[in-house]
């Protein structure tokens, strides 16, 4: 099999809903050709040359990895045909206050992946006596076929991405099951952010589990505190929105980019919990204050455009 890596550029669309700019070079899947009789004396030779040529782990770093906080020590080719980089696993359970995707580049904590343990303050929501509290959980070089708990004690209350600054929502089964557990399957990073209701001080811990059974365990300590700064989420969304014609309503009009995953050497990201892909025409779609996003309009994707459960080729053929 021949392999040739092209890149290209990624234009993102949000499960129907038009985002932003999330513009990044994307290589495209590696082209395959089968070999034949005919042809195999010169794959034969080909085959040599490509390995004589294939790129060094500091070129696959700089075109691909460069933006993670730690370089990598190794590589394997990934099922996309481009290189997934390794290195040792590092995982953070920390406050959430890192824009996850600006528009432009994505972004890790990387000082809190060398703690232990955190302690954070939050303040009280006015005129209430609870405080919302962001965390974010973020894993560098996981194993493939690896595994991630968030635990939190049962006195908190897990929030849905569709809660406000005036209304807020417990997030549902299959919300807890998509924030509290993840696996990862040819990822080189992923972080994930998510908000709580708490009423008095507790202690989280975020659990990474690798394929050999051995795992890494970081804790964070919530102190509710009078004096502290409370969290802000976002107002209500508008209900007079407009859509194309006969095209769907968009499940909610404001929000932000809750998680991101380094795949195939690109950044995949999900929208208030929701894989998200971006059409922008010209890459100048970004709007002003991120990482709060509003937009107005829903379109559909053409059969061929979605496979459900691949991410990484729903963002190429959309």
């Amino acid at each position: 099999m021949k392999h040739k890596l092209k890149r290209g550029l990624a234009f993102l669309l949000a499960g129907g809903l038009v985002l932003t700019n999330l513009g990044t070079a994307l290589p495209a899947f590696a082209e395959e050709s089968q070999a034949t009789p005919e042809t195999a004396t010169s794959d034969s030779a080909e085959t040599e040359e490509t390995a004589e040529s294939a790129p060094a782990l500091a070129q696959i770093t700089d075109n691909l990895y460069a933006d993670l906080p730690d370089a990598p020590t190794g590589s394997y080719l990934g099922s996309m045909g481009l290189p997934v980089a390794t290195g040792e696993t590092k995982i953070s359970i920390s406050a959430w206050t890192t824009d996850l995707y600006d528009g432009e580049d994505a972004h890790l904590d990387a000082d809190v992946f060398n703690n232990e343990e955190t302690t954070i303050a939050v303040g009280k929501a006015e005129d209430t006596d609870y405080a919302v509290v962001p965390l974010l959980v973020q894993t560098e070089y996981p194993s493939n076929g690896a595994s991630s708990e968030i635990v939190l004690p049962d006195e908190v209350e897990l929030l849905s991405y569709t809660s406000t600054d005036n209304a807020l929502v417990s997030a549902t089964e299959d919300e807890q099951a998509r924030i509290l557990h993840q696996t990862y399957t040819e990822q080189s990073a992923a972080a994930i952010g998510f908000y709580v209701n708490a009423a008095s001080d507790f202690t989280a811990q975020f659990v990474y589990t690798a394929p050999d059974g051995s795992s890494l365990t970081k804790s964070i300590h919530v102190q509710i505190q009078e004096d502290a700064a409370p969290t802000q989420l976002y107002a209500d969304a508008d209900a007079g929105i407009a859509t194309y014609a006969s095209a769907p309503n968009p499940p909610f009009t404001t929000g932000k980019i809750t998680s991101i995953a380094k795949e195939g050497g690109t950044w995949l990201v999900w929208f208030n919990g929701i894989e998200a892909y971006c059409c922008s025409h010209g890459l100048n779609g970004q709007p002003n204050g991120c990482p709060t996003y509003n937009f107005s309009h829903v379109s559909r994707l053409e059969p061929g455009q979605y496979t459900p459960g691949n991410h990484y080729a729903n963002q190429v053929n959309i």
